[in-house]
């Protein structure tokens, strides 16, 4: 009899362990399953997963477990594609979207187009005391409108209480950190704008009033200005220590310096660059702090690649990266914002706006 109990205590002592985890494997792939069937029904291929908030909207561990969990076992299924999570984070965090228990639908709208996804999966964790119940929903990006929901409800473990208990680094996803210089690394891209992804007139309201998505003969997007005459745009971008700026611009003819590209360092100094194209004869003509005009020939309606390079204390100006003049000052911290003017004018073909297809930071040593 003694030998009896003995056997079916070590058969308790190894199966509920089990239970637990099979319990809560079980009920994602219940939850999986219900995301999947309903993205089927409405045809959707493309999903991200937003992590997973408590009532409050907190980002807790337990909700980017949750999100991970789906992740993998949503792209398993081989019925869609599945954006890798690290990435949306980086991504929300670089264009401050606001994704929490109750998502902003404009953020869902630009997240869509940034990603190319077709449906966002987002949801909230509700603590009933023996267990927890994981409310799903998944929002079509074009209107920002719930298509489906799904729901389990998971025995609480002393793991799950576990991550229940501790708020993810990351707070809110609403709530920006302080950045750190260390994360930058040579040949990373620390900021990027690629107007393709938007529709025409959308607007980009980050970088001033009166901007937005517009299109030329050609069907190429750009950033342009509603404004007529010059208009200054700016954002706000952590810079690392040494970087290369760079636009893509396709820029009609003006005999004023009205186009100044200008960064901003953390004490609000300001490095200005006079850029400008003169279309008699059709030349850029560029000017750094304390040196001569120099110009450079201009190709007629084509995009041309202005380019800024930072290595210590020397500056660099590049056209289509082709050297044009260099400029040294050490007196400039890490720098913060950049700002410059877009020209609409009128008298010019599409509209007189400047065009600027796509604008890009990188890190470099």
């Amino acid at each position: 009899m003694k030998k009896v109990f003995f056997i079916l205590g070590l058969f308790t002592l190894c199966v509920i362990p089990c239970i637990s985890q099979s319990e809560l494997d079980m009920k994602l792939d219940n939850l999986a399953l219900q995301i999947t069937q309903t993205m089927l029904e409405q045809k959707k291929t493309k999903l991200a997963v937003i992590e997973f908030s408590d009532l409050n909207g907190n980002i807790i561990e337990l909700g980017k477990f949750l999100s991970e969990e789906l992740i993998t076992k949503l792209f398993i299924t081989g019925k869609f594609e599945v954006v890798e999570r690290q990435l949306l984070t980086k991504v929300i965090a670089e264009y401050k979207l606001n994704f929490t228990g109750i998502v902003d639908p404009e953020s869902v709208k630009q997240l869509g187009k940034i990603l190319g996804v077709d449906a966002i999966a987002c949801g909230t964790i509700a603590d009933l005391g023996d267990s927890i119940r994981v409310n799903a929903k998944l929002i079509r990006v074009e209107t920002a409108l719930i298509f489906g929901v799904a729901a389990v409800e998971i025995y609480k473990d002393k793991d799950i209480k576990k991550l229940l208990q501790k708020i993810s680094v990351s707070l809110k996803p609403n709530q920006e950190k302080e950045p750190t210089r260390q994360r930058f690394i040579d040949g990373e891209i620390f900021f990027r704008k690629d107007f393709s992804n938007y529709e025409v007139g959308d607007s980009l309201q980050s970088w001033g009033s009166g901007v937005v998505v517009l299109a030329g003969s050609d069907k190429i997007k750009y950033m342009g200005s509603q404004i007529e005459g010059v208009h200054l745009v700016s954002q706000r971008i952590d810079f690392p220590q040494n970087w290369i700026f760079m636009i893509m611009i396709k820029a009609h003819g003006c005999t004023r310096e009205n186009r100044r590209l200008r960064f901003i360092d953390e004490a609000g100094e300001e490095l200005v660059i006079n850029l400008w194209r003169d279309n008699v004869p059709d030349r850029w003509i560029v000017q750094l702090p304390g040196t001569q005009k120099v110009d450079f020939p201009a190709r007629e309606d084509q995009y041309h690649e202005i380019k800024l390079v930072k290595q210590g204390d020397l500056y660099k100006f590049f056209i289509d990266s082709v050297y044009i003049l260099s400029y040294f000052n050490n007196q400039f911290g890490l720098f913060k914002e950049v700002k410059f003017n877009v020209v609409n004018d009128p008298l010019w073909k599409e509209a007189g706006s400047d065009h600027i297809t796509l604008i890009m930071g990188k890190a470099i040593k």
